[in-house]
């Protein structure tokens, strides 16, 4: 007979924060073994925001994705000193 395969495509849904201060988007996560995959778009018009963060498995670590004077800075926290700054 036929056979088909197809994939879905994701939907977007587009969020709007009406409090740059104080609004932020809880979302449910699953623990990977090998690693983190994170893929959002994003548009603003503030130069400073925090835009990721999240616990490493296995670690006494955070991730932290945030908005510094307008670029994009990656840092890995642990025990509230700052490791592996990553910035553009």
């Amino acid at each position: 007979g036929n056979i088909s395969f197809s994939c879905s495509e994701s939907h977007v849904v587009p969020v709007t924060f009406t409090s740059s201060s104080t609004s932020y988007l809880l979302l449910p996560g699953t623990s990977q073994i090998d690693g983190l995959s994170v893929s959002f778009q994003f548009r603003t018009w503030n130069s400073d925001g925090l835009l990721l963060s999240t616990q490493l498995a296995g670690e006494s670590a955070v991730l932290v994705l945030q908005l510094y004077n307008g670029k994009i800075l990656l840092m890995i926290q642990k025990e509230s000193v700052n490791i592996l700054p990553i910035s553009t």
